[in-house]
């Protein structure tokens, strides 16, 4: 724990949600490269598990805090609507029955909104947090952030 702490000292919210970005993108590539269903079956699970904690921290957390500032609020009400399409193709493939090539259809579409909406929360909004929110307020919400992805991992 402290050193999540101390993580949290040298790093805001939105280096932390970069980090989850990479996780997510290191995951997809492993989905997209593995011959073994069974394997890709597993890296899937590993990758709801890190989304689900990415967009609780940002949903709870982060656009909360920011959906006040008039240049950041319209980014959230978008974001709310990609969190929901990208929760929906998650739920279609766990509950695919099929595991053969509409699942690769499935995941292919997937990691393109996942990807987009990674490039332009980094592309766009973050830079814009960055600039609008002040370094001891992104310092603050990171602290909420892994409390909140904490509270998450007890609760998987």
């Amino acid at each position: 724990m402290q050193k999540q702490q101390a993580k949290t000292g040298a790093y805001g919210a939105l280096e932390l949600l970069m980090e989850d970005h990479q996780k997510m993108r290191g995951l997809l590539e492993r989905i997209r490269v593995s011959a073994d269903q069974h394997e890709k079956l597993i890296f899937f699970e590993h990758l709801k598990h890190e989304v689900a904690l990415h967009f609780s921290a940002e949903e709870m957390v982060l656009y909360p805090a920011v959906s006040e500032y008039d240049d950041l609020g319209e980014f959230v009400e978008d974001a709310y609507e990609e969190h929901l399409e990208i929760n929906d193709l998650i739920d279609e493939i766990s509950d695919a029955e099929d595991n053969g090539e509409t699942m690769e259809e499935d995941f292919e579409e997937l990691a393109e909104s996942i990807e987009c909406h990674v490039e332009r929360e980094e592309d766009e909004f973050f830079v814009k947090a960055r600039k609008t929110l002040p370094s001891f307020e992104l310092q603050r919400l990171a602290g909420l952030i892994e409390e909140v992805k904490r509270q998450g991992s007890k609760a998987a």
